[in-house]
């Protein structure tokens, strides 16, 4: 009898011998939801590219330096934790902790998805800093000319996008498929010329909420301060810093392919080769309580100070940020330089220089450059943007020119009567504001 028992317990030694081994591989956990793994070092971090950990659970117990890991004296050299092939669909927690020194992860990578995560599907991501302070050496490094977008040479206002096959990259993530972002911070340096870039994400179909990115970003596609091209949700969010991109370049979003983005603002200096706007270079998606501050230089195509182009549907939102144009024959505006036949804007203002370099045939206007769409309840300061046009060209209806005594201040509500002040909007000893920046 004894020796059955000893027969059968075995293997069951054996598993428990084997699992253990796995386990302290890591500080502690085994993988649940409730007792998740523990990391502490880069090490265990890429291990987490295991085929057989990617569905299980993380939770970071102490902040990681990467650039100060050695495997044998060396750096240690880091991969993208998942790919298309095989995915994260797990969960990682950073609780409150940061990883720093990332940028070597990013430098001359030829994959289609590049982040410190590559490849991200209805995983989830959460309280996390990403810290790279090595961080002026792309600043700026803007050249070359726009070639090539999945194989088909950009010259619409809006291109189609091959969603499968883009080649992307991010801070955080290159590729978020259906994933959860909360509360993940980051600060990093990006630049490459083979992908669209955004501080936090490359691509993103899920939701980013409460998070963000000081970036400085040379893109090659299109670029944004969080997200280079976003199909999901964006929630409660900002991005600020340098953005470069000579397909489109947004201070938030490159391009709002039919996402959604609420109560998130940009603020950071914006330039792009084609499509520029201060918060995103182009929307055909929805955008509301958003704003924009700094500054948009738009070398060639529409330029604005929230928007470059729009087809899709603007809310209650505002830009105040300069915008300079460099090229003849475009299309310039101090809230969009392009409002295409879909595109709807309402309770909205733009307040902010509008400077043309070389005024031969570009179409400006103080609130939008040239509008085939609608827009209601638009206002635009006719001081700060020196514009005495609030449409350049196409329907002028639903903008409203005022000066700035008549924008600020209490005498705000009284002269831009559309907007809910109750439950939107607020003066301030200012411009107005939306209440959730109050804390409202």
């Amino acid at each position: 009898m004894k020796y059955h028992i000893f027969c059968l317990g075995l293997p069951l030694l054996l598993i428990l011998f084997s699992c253990s081994d796995n386990d302290q591989f890591f500080d502690g956990g085994n993988g649940t939801e409730v007792n998740p793994y523990q990391i502490s070092t880069i090490e265990q971090l890429q291990a987490i590219n295991d085929e057989e950990y990617l569905d299980k659970h993380f939770i970071q117990v102490r902040d990681i330096d990467a650039a100060n890991s050695l495997s044998d004296g060396e750096p240690i050299k880091l991969n993208p934790i998942g790919s298309r092939e095989t995915p994260f669909t797990g969960n990682y927690n950073g609780d409150g902790h940061s990883i720093a020194g990332i940028s070597d992860l990013f430098e001359d990578r030829t994959d289609l998805h590049v982040g410190l995560f590559g490849y991200v599907h209805n995983g989830a991501i959460e309280n996390l800093y990403l810290i790279n302070p090595s961080s002026n050496k792309f600043r700026k490094a803007y050249g070359g000319e726009l070639i090539y977008e999945s194989g088909v040479m950009i010259n619409s206002y809006i291109p189609e996008l091959d969603v499968d096959n883009l080649q992307v990259m991010g801070g955080l993530v290159g590729y978020n498929d259906g994933g959860s972002i909360n509360n993940v911070h980051s600060e990093i340096s990006l630049a490459s010329r083979r992908h669209h870039i955004g501080g936090l994400a490359g691509y993103s179909s899920g939701n980013i909420v409460n998070s963000s990115a000081k970036a400085n970003i040379t893109a090659f596609g299109f670029g944004g301060g969080l997200v280079a091209i976003n199909q999901g949700v964006v929630e409660d969010s900002f991005a600020g810093g340098w953005i470069s991109g000579t397909g489109a370049a947004g201070g938030l979003v490159g391009m709002n392919d039919g996402g959604q983005i609420f109560r998130s603002q940009s603020d950071g200096e914006v330039q792009s080769g084609f499509r520029t706007g201060g918060f995103v270079g182009i929307n055909s998606g929805s955008i509301e309580s958003s704003n924009a501050m700094g500054s948009v230089r738009s070398d060639r195509g529409p330029g604005g100070g929230f928007a470059g182009i729009n087809s899709g549907n603007i809310s209650t939102s505002y830009s105040i940020i300069e915008v300079w144009n460099f090229e003849p024959g475009e299309s310039i505006g101090g809230f969009i330089g392009l409002n295409m036949e879909d595109g709807r804007i309402n309770d909205s203002y733009a307040a902010g220089l509008i400077t043309i370099v070389d005024g031969i045939g570009t179409v400006v206007g103080g609130f939008l450059g040239n509008n085939m769409g609608q827009s209601d309840a638009a206002y635009w300061d006719t001081e700060s943007t020196g514009q005495n046009q609030g449409v350049g060209e196409g329907d002028p209806e639903g903008a409203t020119g005022l000066t700035t005594a008549q924008m600020t201040g209490p005498a705000a509500e009284a002269n831009m009567p559309e907007f809910d002040w109750v439950n939107v909007w607020r003066t301030t000893d200012g411009y107005p504001v939306l209440r959730w920046q109050e804390g409202e």
